[in-house]
């Protein structure tokens, strides 16, 4: 541990030159295959910055640096997405979700046919436009 503390020092060092004292303690032992540091310092120069670091040291000693713990907590968020099946996504939609994307499908492929067979009246292009209006401008909050 002595190692990846002298290594830690470094890259705050780099981005921060006047930093000393670093004082370290381990937020999570098994995080993302490695571990994470909490590290407070000192820096005379920034004495209005947060002189705190969180560290994530993985099993093959790469170090990445997270000004707080929401970026950590990020970083899990996005490890997870990486690892869920599509099968997992798929179970994450709601019915009325999974209905609505159905019924917009059906009047897609509807109106692409008409279309080939050149069968568009005018008065279909209202109603496809509203039904896919009101799909996908309800999703795009999400």
């Amino acid at each position: 541990m002595p190692d990846v503390k002298r290594q830690i020092e470094a890259e705050i060092t780099q981005l921060h030159p006047e930093a000393t004292n670093f004082q370290f303690s381990i937020a999570l032992r098994e995080f993302l295959g490695g571990r994470v540091y909490y590290i407070e310092y000192e820096d005379d120069q920034n004495e209005e910055e947060n002189n705190q670091y969180y560290a994530h040291v993985d099993a093959n000693g790469e170090i990445d640096l997270y000004d707080d713990g929401v970026d950590v907590l990020r970083e899990l968020q996005l490890e997870m997405d990486k690892r869920r099946t599509f099968l997992q996504r798929i179970n994450e939609i709601s019915f009325s979700e999974f209905i609505g994307g159905i019924i917009a499908i059906l009047v897609t492929i509807a109106f692409l046919t008409m279309w080939a067979f050149r069968d568009v009246k005018s008065e279909y292009i209202p109603i496809f436009s509203i039904v896919l209006g009101y799909y996908f401008g309800k999703n795009v909050g999400k």
